[in-house]
């Protein structure tokens, strides 16, 4: 479902709508760690579709917890290694 949403959030506002979306979500109880981990996999998916979308900020807000996860670990390591910012 986040993936629909976020999906929705690239015609209009973007990786910042999206942010506050899974913010909001969280603060309120109404998304669970593991579910919060699965949107962060998603939007740093949809940052890599979408090179208008700010990265940079979808990372800074992946919380210590989402770390934890090793699908958010697979996700931000597709987006370092995708070739344009990879340091090597």
């Amino acid at each position: 479902m986040l993936d629909l949403i976020f999906r929705s959030c690239s015609k209009r506002g973007g990786a910042e709508l999206a942010l506050h979306i899974l913010h909001e979500g969280t603060s309120q109880g109404l998304i669970s760690q593991q579910v919060r981990s699965s949107g962060v996999s998603s939007l740093l998916g949809l940052c890599s579709a979408n090179e208008d979308w700010d990265v940079d900020m979808v990372i800074n807000a992946i919380s210590d917890e989402d770390r934890e996860s090793p699908e958010v670990l697979a996700a931000l390591g597709a987006v370092f290694c995708s070739g344009t910012r990879s340091p090597f």
